[in-house]
């Protein structure tokens, strides 16, 4: 799994699921929680959450949902 793959996936979420930040969020704690467990156990190289920031996806849906009000 990528960086890219990740950002793929919330893209979608909010986009063509339209879930609220909040299940988006939650969904990403999981997969941080799961690359941090695959790492500590030598099943994954690298973490691909690393540098992924929650807030940053709030201003996001923010910027989202205020250019669909215009």
């Amino acid at each position: 799994m990528t960086k890219t793959q990740v950002r793929r996936f919330i893209q979608y979420l909010l986009g063509s699921l339209k879930q609220k930040p909040r299940s988006v969020n939650r969904k990403i704690s999981s997969l941080k929680s799961f690359a941090k467990y695959f790492l500590k156990e030598h099943y994954l190289a690298n973490d691909f959450t690393h540098g992924m920031n929650r807030q940053r996806l709030m201003i996001i849906y923010d910027i989202k949902r205020s250019k669909a009000a215009i």
